[in-house]
């Protein structure tokens, strides 16, 4: 009894390890998502949120100082080249003026009477030179001193308008402290920000478009600019475009929004956003080969396209099959399957 018993049992644990074997040998599918990789001829186009902004702000102030006599200007006037802004009393440069002016003067009338001695060889020439050498200091100081007057007035350098103003009537400055601010709105930008991701999207920008909602102006033409060389306190890097537009409604400080297409290259690959991982400081995609096992391919992308898309410039070729879900959860080597799609009878997939 005791024999059949354990000739039982030893059979039974055969079995239960035959079964034990059976199942590890059999490796779990899992099923994915996938696409095949195919040509595609696609534009795309980014948008941004960007404001308008005036093409140059210039500090003005005084190249001399003393007391302010008059500000002409307020804060929003429009002002032309050339007119006068702001005027310092000029009393003093006055002065300075009449008195370098008889010193130039003076100095002329005795070249003239050493002349007509150095012209009989009756004057050395070195003590020549030095009365020539005082007419010039003379001229020039009485030159400077006429600079002066006219620097009294303060002219606008271009044509524009007063964003800022700094001092009032009577206030005593002195050579460059601001007096005034100014914005040339003879051409507007619009300025948007990037992160340094985004970076390599310039050198495909082929067109670009502003929007301003608020005065229900879309697709104002644009032509890219310049990047900025250092990314900001935000860690942004800030893009500025020409803004072509003589609408007088369209003021500095407004809000927009900036479509840019991209130009793409005649058929070239792309794969979903999706299907992209990053690892080991490389991106990859999974690519299912023979025995529809997993393979980690390293690939090199190129420019967003729309739809979610992205292009591949190396590493897929055309007809290879990808997974385009899930791809953080798949492992080297792990065995999947396609998911079936349904039928278009076959409503929400349940036959």
């Amino acid at each position: 009894m005791k024999k059949i018993l354990g000739l039982l049992l030893m059979g039974g644990l055969m079995i239960s390890c035959t079964q034990t074997a059976n199942d590890t040998s059999q490796e779990k599918i899992k099923y994915v998502k996938t696409e095949t990789v195919s040509n595609h001829h696609l534009s795309s186009d980014v948008t941004f949120n960007s404001q308008v902004k005036e093409k140059t702000e210039i500090v003005m102030s005084f190249r001399v100082g003393g007391p302010v006599q008059k500000v002409r200007v307020k804060q929003g006037d429009y002002v032309k080249k050339g007119q006068i802004i702001a005027q310092i009393d000029q009393r003093d440069y006055l002065l300075q003026l009449e008195q370098t002016k008889t010193q130039y003067q003076q100095a002329k009338k005795e070249l003239d009477r050493y002349q007509k001695l150095y012209d009989k060889n009756k004057l050395p020439e070195n003590t020549y030179d030095k009365i020539k050498s005082g007419v010039t200091l003379a001229k020039i100081a009485y030159e400077n001193a006429q600079n002066q007057l006219y620097d009294t007035d303060l002219r606008a350098p271009i044509s524009g308008y007063i964003s800022s103003k700094f001092i009032n009537d009577h206030t005593t400055v002195g050579p460059g402290v601001p007096v005034v601010s100014m914005i040339d709105v003879s051409s507007l930008e619009v300025s948007t920000k990037v992160p340094s991701s985004q970076l390599y999207l310039v050198q495909y920008i082929k067109e670009a478009k502003l929007d301003i909602q608020s005065l229900q102006l879309a697709d104002l033409p644009l032509e890219f600019k310049t990047i900025s060389k250092k990314a900001g306190p935000d860690d942004l890097y800030e893009l500025t475009f020409l803004l072509d537009s003589q609408d007088k409604r369209i003021k500095s400080g407004m809000l927009g929004i900036t479509s840019v297409t991209l130009e793409s290259k005649d058929t070239p690959l792309s794969v979903p956003l999706s299907a992209v991982f990053d690892g080991n400081q490389k991106t990859s995609v999974w690519v299912i080969q023979n025995g529809n096992k997993l393979k980690k391919r390293n690939v090199v992308l190129g420019k967003p396209l729309k739809d979610g898309r992205v292009e591949v410039l190396s590493g897929l070729q055309t007809e290879e099959k990808i997974v385009v879900a899930g791809v953080y959860d798949l492992i080297e080597n792990q065995k999947v399957a396609p998911i079936q799609k349904p039928s278009k009878t076959n409503i929400g997939g349940l036959l």
